[in-house]
């Protein structure tokens, strides 16, 4: 039904009731009969409808034997094979016993083809025909139309013939509608999406309550743990609301590029565009819960600043998602190539690794890890502020004193937040980019209808 989206003046419907039950069958029909009655012509293809559906029908025809043996209103048939002295009997469905009648029965072959024979001539003769053959009449050659003489019966079709393709504009335009229309279709999964992450940012929280009141050298470690823990559940859990997102539109977006509805160019802006909200709503949200229930300390600045890191860590994670999704035609594919990815990321983000001491063989696998960057951007914001951090007295725990000394013990530079913002803003484009290369790739394949 996506065919729809076009307009079209005229529907060709291939058996649209086949394995739907007599109530499934009967919505479809009277959903296709609402179109006619809105001007559209509607033509369908069935095989033995349940009576219900059969009445729905404006007109019929009826063909044996490759003639027309009947095209009319349902009352018109009823009338037109009782003259035959084939009147449908009462109770009985109308169209299985047309189709009887119009059958071969291999027992009677001889008498069943006479029969239909005979059928197929009487309604030549009928009045039904002649009106109907008025009509065709009535029609302009089509020679004589593409000439340029024209009256008024084809100034309606006239503009579909002359249909040209809309630009990008009205095309991103209708496909921004479809993608909102599909949160009311699927606003279930959205909402399950939303409580997992505010659920994940309460559980992350609630070990670290009350420890960042007054600070002391134990809870530097909960602090950047919990720093961590932000990021990484921000990251993965937007890379996988959208991982699915093009294995299981391929189909729809070749059928309907191949048939010229849309580009993949508007089609992968709005979809790029549509997840933005959502990246900045849910992680708004998510930081304000985990500021509020484990006590982070700053005030609306610090807050503000891990609001905007976590947007950015968010719409990175989109883009890798979306290109995950548009590069491997599965999704184990996908999950299996993203883990040594997600593995060295985590790796290097600091918290496993000391990047400080890190070996500068291996140590620039950091500039290719969003977890690094999201991580000590977030750990800047909260620990540039804090001048004094309490000693105890316990052997063995070192006495680092000022927030400078904590992000200098994990291998963090202050003076790298923008530069970590700048990095994360490139790596989101280059994603979407290889992703929309390789969307238009997979949308010039052979569409499946």
């Amino acid at each position: 039904m996506f065919k729809l989206l076009n307009d079209p003046p005229i529907l060709f419907c291939d058996e649209p009731t086949t394995g739907l039950d007599s109530s499934a069958a009967s919505a479809v029909v009277s959903r296709l009969r609402r179109l006619a009655i809105g001007g559209k012509l509607v033509i369908c293809s069935v095989h033995q409808p349940a009576s219900g559906v059969f009445e729905l029908f404006h007109q019929v025809v009826l063909l044996a034997n490759g003639r027309i043996a009947f095209h009319g209103t349902i009352e018109q048939a009823d009338q037109f094979f009782a003259s035959l002295n084939y009147k449908c009997p009462v109770g009985f469905n109308a169209a299985e016993y047309y189709v009887t009648l119009l059958g071969v029965d291999t027992e009677n072959e001889m008498d069943s083809r006479e029969r239909i024979r005979r059928i197929c001539n009487e309604y030549q003769r009928s009045h039904i025909a002649a009106a109907i053959d008025s009509r065709v009449g009535d029609v302009k050659d089509e020679m004589e139309y593409f000439n340029g003489d024209t009256d008024e019966k084809n100034v309606y079709f006239e503009r579909y013939l002359t249909l040209v393709k809309v630009n990008y504009f009205v095309q991103f335009y209708w496909l921004m509608w479809r993608n909102i229309l599909s949160i009311k279709h699927n606003k279930s999964i959205w909402i399950a999406e939303f409580l997992l992450l505010m659920f994940v940012g309460f559980v992350i929280s609630i070990p670290y309550h009350g420890h960042f009141e007054e600070l002391d050298q134990r809870d530097i470690q909960n602090a950047e743990g919990l720093l961590y823990l932000m990021i990484t559940e921000t990251i993965f859990l937007f890379i996988y609301a959208v991982f699915i997102t093009f294995p299981s539109e391929v189909p729809v977006l070749l059928r309907e590029t191949a048939s010229g509805l849309y580009s993949p160019l508007p089609y992968y802006l709005s979809k790029m565009i549509f997840w933005i909200p959502r990246a900045v709503i849910e992680p708004v949200l998510f930081v304000t819960l985990v500021f509020n229930v484990a006590g982070l300390q700053g005030g609306f600045m610090n807050w503000l600043g891990m609001c905007f890191v976590c947007i950015l860590c968010a719409n990175f994670a989109n883009a890798y998602g979306s290109f995950l999704s548009a590069v491997f035609d599965k999704m184990e594919t996908a999950a299996l190539v993203s883990v040594p990815y997600d593995l060295i990321g985590t790796m290097f983000s600091g918290i496993y690794l000391n990047l400080a001491s890190a070996s500068p063989y291996v140590s620039w696998l950091k500039y290719v890890s969003a977890f690094y960057y999201g991580v000590e951007t977030i750990s800047i914001i909260q620990w540039e502020s804090i001048d004094t951090i309490n000693c105890v007295n316990i052997k063995g725990m070192p006495c680092i004193k000022t927030g400078a000394d904590v992000l200098r013990r994990f291998g963090y530079v202050e003076d790298n937040f923008w530069r970590n913002c700048i990095c994360m803003t490139v790596m989101y484009f280059v994603a979407h980019l290889i992703a929309f290369i390789m969307v238009v790739k997979r949308s010039r394949g052979t569409p499946v209808y």
